[in-house]
């Protein structure tokens, strides 16, 4: 089977709808959308579209108020909290706007941290060190959080979605304090990624040379999904490294 066909997150019909003190806010529309096997999509859409939303609910870390979210085989919806925690732990990678690092904890120690349900610590922290030089944090990495700059923290954050070797990485703003270089390095490192464990990645982004490097472009406007095509990650890195 080919197994970039194979779909590893479908959405069918998924509403989400907040109650806030002015009332009821819908925040996604009967969105459906499928995923396969090795593709890098960019969720984009202005700020309060419904981008964070989404991706938070093919996470787990949300339920759906309507609809059925199918990732990896798992129905996230009817599943219980013991059993998407243990799902996102060891098949999803998730890196949030906020890295929430521990302050008292070095860069490499936060890496660690999260997967020791699932590791042997010397074996984690040898993997981590890896992951911390290839996001560009080799002279960082026994720096506690308050030491580091907010591109820095994120690229703990992705350091340690990426510990696990996840079969999806979800993430939200991932190069949003990144600058052009530092942008490019994260997208040659998700792009060899892909090639060597066929990553499945979900981006949301404002970043335009971000959403102009996934197979796909997702829009969001009110909460309602528009579909735009997009370049292949690793031709789009390549373009701009000739250039």
């Amino acid at each position: 089977m080919d197994r970039r066909a194979e779909q590893v997150i479908s959405l069918q019909g998924v509403s989400r709808t907040f109650r806030t003190p002015g009332g009821l806010v819908l925040a996604l529309r009967r969105v459906s959308l499928s995923v396969s096997r090795g593709e890098a999509v960019a969720l984009t859409g202005p700020s309060g579209s419904g981008k964070s939303t989404l991706l938070h609910l093919v996470a787990g870390l949300d339920r759906p108020t309507t609809g059925s979210i199918t990732v990896l085989g798992t129905a996230l919806d009817s599943s219980t909290d013991r059993a998407l925690t243990a799902f996102r732990g060891q098949r999803l990678g998730i890196v949030l706007q906020d890295s929430h690092l521990l302050p008292g904890l070095t860069a490499l120690e936060n890496v660690v941290i999260a997967r020791l349900p699932w590791g042997r610590r010397r074996q984690l922290q040898v993997r981590a060190r890896d992951l911390l030089v290839a996001v560009g944090l080799e002279t960082r990495m026994d720096f506690p959080p308050a030491r580091l700059s907010g591109g820095e923290r994120q690229r703990v954050g992705l350091a340690r979605a990426l510990l696990g070797d996840p079969e999806v990485l979800l993430a939200d703003e991932p190069t949003g304090n990144l600058d052009g270089g530092a942008t490019d390095d994260l997208l040659a490192l998700l792009d060899r990624l892909r090639q060597e464990r066929n990553l499945t990645l979900m981006i949301v982004t404002h970043d335009a040379a971000v959403a102009a490097a996934a197979d796909r472009r997702l829009r969001l406007v009110d909460g309602s999904l528009d579909v735009e095509p997009g370049r292949d990650l690793g031709g789009a890195v390549r373009t701009r490294v000739l250039e």
